[in-house]
């Protein structure tokens, strides 16, 4: 939301939002993650190919987007468990076309894991590779 700093428009810049220029996407988040995820399958548009990896036990406290849909799949995985997680985007990746971009989101260790698999071990550019890690499993407060 832009802020007025000193009587000059401020727009707060983040790395973490929708960019439709892909031609696929890849979505990998927990439940914590899931509104932002929804609101960037909304706006890459619906001609995309959109390929998901949502995961969470039970996978039964996800909810549906806004207009009640649920248009990813979800993966009743651990949250620790990235080993799995990695396994899954070695089965997707391959089928996602043309330019593709990824979004990572929620638990931190997944976000680290999964962003050094798909640069160091895909060769993706770090542009294609959004990351936003939102919680620490093993951090209290603002330790």
């Amino acid at each position: 939301m832009p802020r007025r700093r000193y009587g000059v428009l401020q727009v707060k810049k983040g790395n973490f939002i929708a960019d439709a220029t892909a031609d696929s996407y890849l979505v990998i988040g927990d439940l914590s993650a899931l509104s932002h995820l929804y609101v960037i399958n909304r706006a890459v548009g619906a001609d995309k190919q959109v390929a998901s990896i949502l995961y969470n036990t039970p996978k039964n406290e996800f909810f549906p987007d806004i207009e009640g849909n649920y248009p990813f799949e979800v993966q009743e995985l651990l949250q620790k468990s990235s080993e799995e997680i990695i396994a899954k985007i070695k089965e997707i990746a391959p089928t996602l076309k043309g330019y593709q971009m990824v979004y990572i989101a929620g638990d931190s260790r997944v976000c680290i894991a999964a962003h050094s698999f798909f640069k160091n071990e895909l060769g993706w550019n770090p542009k294609q590779i959004k990351t936003k890690p939102f919680w620490n499993p093993d951090k209290k407060g603002l330790e």
